[in-house]
């Protein structure tokens, strides 16, 4: 739970994958406008953990670069990865930020959301 909890903060740092393909400046919808169905935020919760696991592994790359250009190369291709695992869960890049931000600032489905991550982490699966 301490690991959901402290992930909750990279939720959207996780999503930086947008500014590398334009999305961050797009319009996004008012999230008290929209939407999540239980299956959605299962989706989520899977692509959160992919995506975490791959910043993660991108954060212990980059502990042993040693040029500004190695640093790049590694979060591109980390960037590319975040992006293959929305993709591969059914969710774009926007859809995902969506859901973060409701995820960040709806107290129920961010319970819905912690309860999700909690079962992947102890081995279940919301699939």
């Amino acid at each position: 739970m301490v690991r959901a909890v402290r992930g909750l903060l990279m939720v959207l740092s996780a999503v930086a994958v947008s500014g590398a393909y334009g999305v961050a400046g797009a319009q996004q919808p008012d999230p008290t406008d929209v939407e999540v169905s239980g299956a959605e935020l299962e989706r989520f919760a899977n692509a959160y953990v992919a995506v975490l696991e791959i910043g993660e592994a991108m954060e212990a790359e980059l502990a042993s670069v040693q040029s500004q250009e190695e640093a790049q190369a590694i979060q591109e291709e980390a960037r590319r990865e975040m992006v293959e695992a929305l993709e591969a869960r059914g969710l774009t890049v926007a859809r995902y930020q969506v859901i973060a931000r409701l995820v960040n600032t709806d107290p129920e489905l961010q319970a819905e959301f912690l309860a999700l991550l909690e079962e992947l982490q102890s081995g279940g699966s919301t699939s």
